[in-house]
């Protein structure tokens, strides 16, 4: 309770009491709300699931896809150890020449995702059609590769 009432802050509901860790959290899940909510590939599109001996008992690697957009979703459920994983894509998604995009749309040389922690990377191999994928403990990521 006491957490809510700073985000309540005595009627106002915009989170000024929270401490800088409990409006970074807030954030990334006003991000992934979004997303969920704009994204056609979540709403109707089709989940494909990845695997790979790389991501080991306790990562999970998946597509959410449609005619506009694909969706790589990836997360470490091991809070201890970082998650290190090569993912092949299936056939039907092909990374090719197409530019990585962040979740807002903005096509960036070093383009931003929604991501719970700093650490998180993706690398794309398009002659393998590979993705490889660096998780810290417990780390969760989202890539719009199209």
């Amino acid at each position: 309770m006491p957490i809510y009432q700073k985000w309540v802050d005595k009627g106002k509901y915009d989170g000024k009491g929270l401490n800088k860790d409990q409006k970074g959290l807030r954030a990334f899940y006003r991000q992934l709300l979004n997303l969920a909510a704009n994204s056609s590939a979540i709403r109707k599109g089709k989940l494909y699931l990845l695997s790979s001996p790389d991501l080991g008992k306790y990562g999970m690697c998946y597509l959410r896809y449609d005619q506009g957009e694909t969706l790589l979703f990836a997360a470490n459920f091991d809070h201890k150890q970082s998650l290190n994983a090569a993912v092949h894509l299936p056939d039907l998604i092909r990374l090719g020449k197409a530019a990585v995009v962040d979740v807002a749309g903005t096509r960036q040389a070093d383009p931003a995702q929604l991501s719970n922690r700093k650490a998180n990377h993706f690398t794309f191999d398009t002659s393998r059609n590979t993705v490889h994928i660096r998780l810290s403990p417990g780390g969760f990521l989202v890539w719009k590769i199209r």
